[in-house]
């Protein structure tokens, strides 16, 4: 629907330009269209937790589903059901969020189905599942795959790449780390508010933690 697009544009405009009350509004008004696709629900999910509203995020998506019920549904609702298990993990419920992102695995295997074809964010979710664990060699893997996929040059990957970064740090790559967020941000454009606060904040962090306090300031 042309409204759904519309609305959709204009919260995306709003949360650049870190008009997040703004954006709360408009995502009242979408929320209560009715005909929401599933791509609608996993946008409106994103939406929400890009302001800080992560239980308005999850609350769109549904409930769990069972390993029988996630072995018989269409594929749409797989989809669905990725994106909530990385909500879960966002909020910290990582023992259920670990056994749904388990459980999705062992139907997409099942059932034949590459999560590359159906929905390649889930290499970037599962990343994020993986690094709050601290399990950074399997998040990292996570995360080059979803550059891999999306480019380098994407939204989605440029967010990945802070990932990445997160993981070196972690794996005592610092140097290795600042480098990557130090290239997002010269490439980032001076709209992208939000990367660019994530960035900033990051490689404060990762200089702090090196003994660089001059160049964290």
């Amino acid at each position: 629907m042309e409204m759904i697009r519309e609305l959709q544009e204009k919260i995306q405009t709003s949360i650049k330009e870190g008009r997040f009350d703004h954006a709360r509004k408009l995502l009242g008004k979408l929320t209560k269209i009715k005909g929401l696709s599933w791509k609608d629900q996993i946008r409106i999910s994103e939406f929400y937790s890009w302001i800080g509203d992560p239980k308005f995020g999850i609350k769109v998506l549904g409930s769990p589903l069972s390993q029988s019920e996630l072995d018989v549904v269409s594929t749409d609702e797989l989809c669905v059901q990725i994106r909530l298990s990385y909500m879960l993990a966002f909020i910290g419920a990582h023992h259920l969020a670990g056994r749904q992102f388990q459980n999705i695995e062992r139907s997409m295997k099942r059932r034949n189905i590459h999560l590359e074809t159906i929905f390649p964010k889930y290499f970037q979710y599962v990343a994020h599942y993986y690094l709050a664990m601290f399990e950074y060699e399997k998040a990292a893997l996570g995360f080059e795959k979803s550059i891999a996929i999306h480019g380098p040059e994407s939204d989605i990957s440029k967010y990945a790449q802070i990932g990445l970064a997160d993981c070196l740090d972690g794996m005592g790559e610092t140097d290795r780390a600042i480098a990557i967020v130090s290239k997002v941000i010269e490439q980032a454009k001076i709209e992208e508010r939000i990367l660019l606060a994530i960035c900033f904040q990051a490689r404060g962090e990762y200089l702090f933690r090196s003994n660089q306090m001059a160049a964290a300031k």
